[in-house]
C-alpha cells in the first residue's frame, strides 16, 4: 500500500469515526470505534513508515483510549 492510499484511508475513517460519533445512535457505538481505532492503527502506521513521533504518540494515545472504551 502507498503512503498516500495509507493516509487518505487513515483521513477518511477519522472523517467518518468522529461524523459518526455525533450521527448515530448507541446501537452503533461499536462501528465507531472501529473505526477509530482502525484510524488510529493507520495513523501510526503513517508515523512510522515517515518518522512522525508527534503522529505516532498523538494516535497511540487515542487508540489506548478507544480500546479501554470499548
Amino acid at each position: 500500500m502507498s503512503l498516500e492510499v495509507l493516509m487518505t484511508v487513515a483521513a477518511a475513517m477519522t472523517i467518518i469515526a468522529a461524523a459518526n460519533g455525533g450521527v448515530l445512535e448507541c446501537a452503533h457505538y461499536r462501528l465507531r470505534f472501529a473505526l477509530s481505532i482502525a484510524s488510529s492503527i493507520a495513523w501510526i502506521a503513517d508515523g512510522i513508515i515517515e518518522p512522525k513521533s508527534s503522529l505516532i504518540i498523538q494516535n497511540a494515545a487515542l487508540l489506548l483510549i478507544n480500546v479501554l472504551s470499548v
